[in-house]
């Protein structure tokens, strides 16, 4: 990609964010930009994170990095700063798919609504998230990118206006604190194992679809550690009458302070009665066609 196509770059450069190659230099850049007391109060807090199982456990981890702007961006721009690269170039690729209202549930420091903002100035996006602290950042992140077309609040995904109505519903890396119970392997059956998932996503799901306005459309980009997640997931949201469109659906590869992972992105439409579903259309994000 080349650096004048490359929208990803152009707006990381705007908030001054460049990620580090591997994790030594964002221990490194972490500890010269925040002083050795905060830098020991981080490592402190992401160990308890990293040893607290179920969902949820990030809460501790969110709110110190989301102390100020200037905090957050150090540390989520060295760890994050790629996967926002590759994500907003997505958005940019795929920006026939956002209307003029805009709901983005878990937005955290809405580095990512703000480019929503940025990119389509004529509509009004809603960024939500649980942090306060996060909401706290974004609301600055607006201010210093000098943007009137964006608002946060903040409130739960399933407990903000339930009848609030947006052409375009959009959740980035949230769909792994809906689990109640994550497994590290396969359990012994794979159907079993795609019901658990798509049982305790069903109520994200619903929340999410509850959102959307009828002619509108839903926007997921989410890791998932196994395929069993992914197809819960792709149940889930087919029982709410969605299913990908195959032109919306691709893999993002990015890169994690130097670790290559994979993001499936994917656009959604609203199935009308009778209308069939296109999830095996969605051959490359996919392994097997889902049963349901």
């Amino acid at each position: 990609m080349s650096r004048e196509s490359d929208m990803g770059l152009a707006y990381l450069e705007s908030l001054h964010i460049c990620p580090a190659r591997d994790t030594k230099e964002f221990h490194a850049k972490v500890s010269d930009a925040l002083g050795k007391a905060v830098y020991e109060q981080f490592t402190k807090v992401s160990g308890e994170v990293a040893s607290v199982p179920g969902s949820g456990k990030n809460s501790a981890y969110y709110a110190f990095k989301n102390q100020n702007e200037y905090l957050n961006h150090t540390i989520s721009g060295l760890w994050d700063g790629d996967i926002y690269r590759a994500i907003v170039n997505w958005l940019f690729e795929h920006r026939e798919y956002f209307g003029r209202d805009i709901l983005d549930i878990g937005c955290d420091n809405g580095i990512l609504s703000c480019f929503i903002a940025k990119m389509l100035p004529k509509s009004q996006i809603t960024g939500i998230d649980k942090c306060w602290k996060a909401m706290k950042v974004a609301r600055k992140t607006a201010v210093c990118l000098g943007l009137a077309n964006v608002k946060f609040f903040t409130a739960e995904a399933g407990r903000y206006d339930p009848s609030a109505l947006f052409d375009t519903v959009i959740s980035i890396r949230t769909v792994h604190e809906n689990f109640a119970v994550r497994h590290s392997v396969f359990p012994a059956s794979h159907c079993n194992a795609v019901d658990e998932a798509s049982g305790q996503l069903t109520p994200y799901a619903r929340c999410m679809a509850g959102h959307v306005a009828p002619a509108g459309n839903l926007i997921t980009i989410e890791r998932f550690d196994l395929e069993t997640n992914k197809s819960g997931w792709l149940r889930a949201l087919y029982e709410e009458r969605f299913s990908p469109d195959s032109k919306g659906c691709e893999k993002i590869t990015v890169q994690e302070v130097g670790v290559y992972s994979t993001l499936d992105a994917c656009a959604f439409v609203r199935r009308g009665a009778g209308q069939p579903s296109q999830s095996r259309l969605w051959s490359g994000m996919r392994g097997d066609p889902l049963r349901v």
